[in-house]
């Protein structure tokens, strides 16, 4: 790669280290403020919020990131406009759904479970797929990142304090939603003064443009959310171990995102021979840093999860093990579906692979949990993600 993705990577990276420790710093905090069993109502109810967050952020995660990379100046406006007015319209009514949905299947903590849920569909509200098209690494830092970051910081000081799990939850969310409305107003005034004209496109055309996107973003969400709720039914005693676990596979593979976000703004390129070399070192890149995170990952995973587990969730080797094995897998897909299959097409080769392999993940963590715990839960769905890699390579090697 030349200098300038390296420095994007850089840029890129130092958002999502200050997001990632700042979450890091939310679990010990939530733990030691409320106790082990609301912190996994918590993450049980972000699970179900996550996926709100996807209805409402609509697939512009998937489908922005090389619509602007590849647009002009008046129709990179024209894309985060149309994007804020989908998740606006969206957020309420998903959110509620959310929290109820939580609270339901969730066997204690409703109001935790539910504010989980509430502050997980507000995530769908940032514009790092605007500037990972953008290639604009520390732009998103300085009117996104910070924000968050500051607000989080807040809400850990309150509940090492003595204040509850709730309260970090809303200082949380209320970055979240102050960082949406500062880029907000930058990208109006910015490209307002640019002379970039409002061209509204109806919503019809919109919801349907974006169905691909959107099935893709649902999909995932749902392939990795659901172990976290049959280990909830199978072993509920042990439903805070593997939150744990599934908790630090999302923080690090949001650690790894910039790898990723780099390639959604330098993959796509018109012409079709450009945008396949590129693929092919994106996902060479892909597969050797997945290999170190699995070494790494072995070295230090034990005292991570004990600091995070605030010493009082246990953990153990195959655990270790199964997480590391995930996040490198996860990383590699992630690569190839979000800067590779988005950038050549089509998105239904990820549906349909997921579609598939939700199925073999089902079967296999269904067992693996009843007969073997968390440890079985995971190996399930890390048979499932290889499952979703060799389809979606497969038909992307068929589709030409």
């Amino acid at each position: 790669m030349s200098r300038a993705p390296i420095v994007n990577l850089a840029g890129f990276g130092l958002t999502t280290g200050l997001l990632a420790l700042a979450s890091i710093a939310t679990i010990p905090a939530m733990v030691s403020a409320s106790g082990p069993g609301s912190w996994g109502a918590i993450a049980l109810g972000q699970g179900v919020g996550g996926i709100a967050a996807l209805v409402v952020g609509y697939g512009w995660t998937v489908t922005g990131p090389p619509k602007i990379a590849q647009s002009s100046f008046g129709e990179q406006f024209n894309e985060y406009a149309d994007a804020m007015r989908v998740k606006l319209a969206l957020f309420l009514p998903c959110a509620a759904i959310a929290a109820l949905v939580a609270t339901v299947i969730t066997p204690g903590y409703p109001l935790f479970t539910a504010a989980g849920a509430i502050s997980a569909t507000a995530v769908a509200f940032s514009a790092g797929w605007f500037f990972a098209g953008l290639s604009r690494p520390f732009l998103l830092l300085g009117l996104e990142t910070v924000p968050r970051v500051v607000s989080t910081g807040i809400g850990v000081v309150l509940m090492h304090s003595g204040w509850s799990a709730l309260t970090g939850l809303a200082c949380m969310t209320a970055g979240m939603i102050a960082a949406f409305a500062i880029v907000t107003v930058w990208v109006f005034r910015t490209y307002g003064r640019g002379g970039a004209q409002r061209i509204p496109t109806p919503t019809s055309e919109l919801l349907r443009s974006r169905r691909e996107g959107i099935a893709v973003m649902l999909s995932a969400q749902l392939f990795f959310s659901a172990p976290l709720a049959i280990v909830s039914v199978a072993a509920p005693a042990q439903q805070p171990v593997y939150a744990l676990a599934d908790k630090i596979r999302q923080l690090v593979s949001a650690g790894l995102s910039p790898l990723v976000m780099v390639f959604q703004g330098w993959v796509p390129q018109r012409g079709s021979d450009v945008i396949r070399k590129r693929a092919t070192i994106a996902l060479g890149y892909a597969a050797v840093l997945g290999l170190v995170v699995i070494v790494v990952f072995l070295a230090v995973g034990d005292r991570l999860m004990q600091w995070l587990g605030h010493g009082e969730i246990p953990s153990d080797r195959p655990i270790i093990v199964l997480t590391a094995l995930t996040v490198a897998v996860d990383l590699f897909n992630s690569v190839l579906v979000f800067a590779v299959i988005a950038a050549l097409g089509p998105l239904r080769i990820v549906t349909r692979a997921t579609a598939i392999s939700i199925v073999v993940m089902l079967v296999v963590t269904t067992v693996g949990a009843l007969r073997f715990g968390p440890a079985g839960a995971l190996a399930g769905l890390l048979t499932g993600l290889i499952a979703r890699v060799a389809l979606e390579l497969r038909a992307l090697r068929d589709s030409g």
